[in-house]
C-alpha cells in the first residue's frame, strides 16, 4: 500500500509549503533500508568525534611550499571511509542521487523539490564550488570529478593508473594539500547523507515539521 506523507516545508526564499507526496512500498522498503546504513555511517567515531579536516598551508620565497594538514588516524578514518561508500559510489544500491531520485518522483512540491537540489548541489561538490576553487595544474581539486579520481585511485578501487595521474600532477607539491581537501569534501558528503537522512524520517513518519532547507548550508 503506497505511503502519502505531508510535511511542513520552509524554503531559502522564506516561502513555506505543506509538501505531500506519496511512496511506493518498494521505495518506502529501500529508504527505510537507507535509514538503517546512514545510522552506521552517523555512528561511525569520526563523525561521533565531530572530526573537522585543518589544513595550514605557508609559502616563502625560495623555499617549497609547507602544507600543515590535520588527518584522524587510520583506524577511525577506515571506518567512516567503509560506511561512506553505499552513498558514494554510483553501483551502489543507497548511492545518494538515486535517493534524491525517489524522493523527487514522490513530491511535485516546489518548496520541497528545493530542498532537494539544495542537498544535491552540496554532495556533488557544487556548493562548496560556488566559493572556493583550488586549481592544481589544469585540474579542479574542489570538482567531483577530481573527487572521484581520488577515490578511485586511493579510497576504494585503488586503481594504479588512477594513482599515477594524481601523483603526476603533484610533482612538486605536497599531496597532503589535496588529501585533506579530498576528507574536507568527503566529510561534506557524509553532512549531506545524515541531514537527507533526516528528511526521509519525516517522510516515513509524517508526524512532524520539516526544518527549513536552509539548514543544509552548515551541515546540519
Amino acid at each position: 500500500m503506497p505511503k502519502t506523507f505531508h510535511i511542513d516545508c520552509k524554503g531559502r526564499d522564506g516561502t513555506t509549503s505543506v509538501a505531500q507526496g506519496e511512496l511506493g512500498d518498494g521505495e518506502v522498503e529501500v529508504l527505510s533500508d537507507f535509514l538503517g546504513h546512514v545510522e552506521r555511517l552517523r555512528q561511525t567515531r569520526l563523525i561521533q568525534d565531530n572530526f573537522v579536516a585543518k589544513l595550514h598551508v605557508a609559502t616563502r620565497h625560495g623555499e617549497p611550499l609547507e602544507v600543515d594538514a590535520g588527518f584522524p588516524d587510520r583506524p577511525r578514518y577506515a571506518e567512516f571511509a567503509y560506511e561512506l561508500r553505499t552513498f558514494v559510489l554510483a553501483n551502489e544500491a543507497y548511492y545518494l542521487p538515486k535517493i534524491l531520485g525517489i524522493l523527487g518522483r514522490a513530491s511535485s512540491d516546489a518548496c520541497f523539490r528545493q530542498l532537494l537540489r539544495a542537498a544535491s548541489d552540496k554532495f556533488s561538490c557544487r556548493t562548496i564550488k560556488q566559493s572556493v576553487s583550488v586549481l592544481v595544474g589544469d585540474r579542479d581539486i574542489t570538482s567531483e570529478a577530481f573527487l572521484r579520481l581520488w577515490m578511485n585511485g586511493f579510497e576504494y578501487h585503488h586503481d594504479p593508473d588512477k594513482r599515477k595521474e594524481i601523483e603526476r600532477l603533484h610533482e612538486g607539491l605536497p599531496l597532503d594539500l589535496t588529501k585533506s581537501i579530498m576528507l574536507m569534501l568527503l566529510i561534506d558528503k557524509a553532512n549531506t547523507v545524515i541531514y537527507l537522512g533526516r528528511v526521509v524520517e519525516l517522510c516515513l513518519r509524517d508526524d512532524s515539521g520539516l526544518r527549513s532547507a536552509a539548514d543544509l548550508a552548515d551541515g546540519t
